[in-house]
């Protein structure tokens, strides 16, 4: 990629208390973006750290949940709360950020794949199957605007941050136009045997 290929572009990376997420955002800078971050701290408080303008180019949803068990162990408020955390935040933030969204912008979602899960995490693996048809509608909504929507499936005990880093770098660039719909794995073959 082009460095410098983000300039006068505004990005939003969320999810970004993690090495992976952290990563992103800084990634995006150095190429050029003006970034906005947002997460929640330990003590489960919304942050946020902005820079720019109010136009929005790039949207990406680092989502991070944790496992609530099998469906003996998934209590009502457990599968509520894994739902709001990954599905419901997504769509609405997804929502309103294509308001501000215009020909050229990209959306972004990283999450676990639900490939190959054991089946011990019956909600976590429903949410992000969820995730995986929120991509493939949004793109195929709004790619006549000339807008790009992809998730990027990582394993459970993640990618090592600078690689996932490298490969939004590439999703959100002029080189990324083309790509759009697809649930790209990134899981380094860890379901493939």
């Amino acid at each position: 990629m082009r460095v410098g290929g983000l300039t006068n572009r505004t990005a939003l990376v969320t999810g970004v208390s993690g090495e992976v997420g952290r990563a992103i955002a800084e990634r995006l800078a150095a190429d050029g973006a003006l970034v906005a971050v947002h997460d929640r701290d330990a003590a489960g408080a919304a942050f946020t750290q902005r820079t720019g303008g109010p136009r929005l180019d790039i949207l990406v949803h680092h989502v991070t949940t944790a496992s609530r068990g099998t469906i003996d162990e998934t209590s009502a408020a457990d599968f509520d709360q894994m739902f709001a955390a990954t599905v419901r935040s997504t769509f609405f933030l997804t929502q309103r950020a294509l308001r501000a969204m215009r020909a050229g912008g990209r959306i972004i979602i990283v999450a676990s794949t639900s490939d190959g899960a054991s089946g011990q995490d019956t909600a976590c693996v429903m949410a992000k199957a969820a995730l995986t048809t929120l991509t493939l509608s949004v793109a195929s909504q709004v790619g006549p605007r000339g807008i790009t929507a992809n998730l990027i499936a990582v394993a459970p005990d993640g990618v090592p941050g600078e690689d996932l880093a490298a490969m939004v770098a590439f999703l959100v660039s002029p080189d990324g136009s083309w790509v759009t719909g697809q649930i790209l794995d990134a899981t380094g073959g860890v379901f493939r045997g």
